[in-house]
């Protein structure tokens, strides 16, 4: 999992000295972690055990329905995750911010995603997952109320009400 400062590090190091420091810097430290951790001893419960390969384990999760649900899910949550933080750094850049800008825009969001997972923890401990799961739907009917209610174009908050509509949308004339 990448920590909340290398989005940030790594669009200021691109910004201060180049796009070729954003790629080098990662993958010399994965090479010096693996040499790191190829030299570490093998726990002495795990090496008395029945050693199987990998495809052996693989199999073993690859046969258990849940696992494979769990193992969708994650895929599909990924995908999302990573393929919107792809493109959040460049769409701030392309609307005017500097790549150190958008670098840190992305690794604040690191950080609230590592906040909020431990206040989410905390809450569900507290209230159980179920009424968690009860107080996120609420929130979801809410802002899809919300939605409907609120003009979805330009033109449709002009006929709303002309002077609200051309202060909110005024700016994003160049967007339409």
């Amino acid at each position: 999992m990448a920590r909340p400062w290398q989005p940030s590090s790594g669009g200021l190091a691109a910004y201060l000295d180049g796009w070729r420091v954003a790629f080098a810097v990662p993958a010399l430290a994965g090479a010096a972690l693996a040499v790191l951790l190829a030299r570490l001893p093998e726990p002495k419960a795990f090496s008395e055990q029945e050693q199987a390969g990998p495809l052996v384990q693989a199999g073993r999760v690859l046969i258990r329905p849940w696992a494979l649900v769990v193992i969708m899910i994650a895929l599909v949550e990924g995908a999302v995750i990573l393929g919107f933080l792809t493109f959040l750094a460049p769409s701030l850049e392309t609307v005017g911010f500097s790549p150190a800008v958008a670098g840190l825009a992305v690794g604040l969001y690191g950080l609230a995603v590592l906040g909020w997972t431990r206040v989410v923890k905390l809450v569900a401990n507290r209230l159980g997952a179920s009424v968690l799961i009860l107080i996120c739907d609420q929130g979801m009917l809410h802002a899809l109320i919300a939605d409907q209610k609120l003009p979805q174009t330009k033109e449709e908050a002009e006929r709303e009400n002309p002077n609200w509509a051309h202060q909110a949308c005024g700016a994003n004339q160049a967007l339409a």
